[in-house]
């Protein structure tokens, strides 16, 4: 009973089918009090203190983006 046909893999390599975005470094300055919070909270979540700052800018810019408002500034 023959139930199809073996037919040759046609999809292209998963790093292929994957968006790559461009990604430019930055500077950054933040206090020593700010730092020292961030690496808390990326320490207890076994994360780098980059992927917080990053997470935290994606979820601003997301909101930004849903509430159509234009960025306001704030300056300490």
């Amino acid at each position: 009973m023959e139930l199809g046909k073996i037919v040759e893999d046609f999809l292209p390599p998963p790093e292929e089918l994957i968006c790559k975005k461009t990604i430019i470094k930055i500077t950054l300055e933040l206090n020593e009090e700010k730092i020292s919070f961030l690496k808390e909270k990326a320490a207890q979540k076994h994360i780098s203190c980059q992927e917080i700052i990053e997470s935290l800018i994606d979820q601003y810019i997301s909101d930004q983006v849903y509430a159509n408002d234009d960025i306001n500034i704030v300056r300490n």
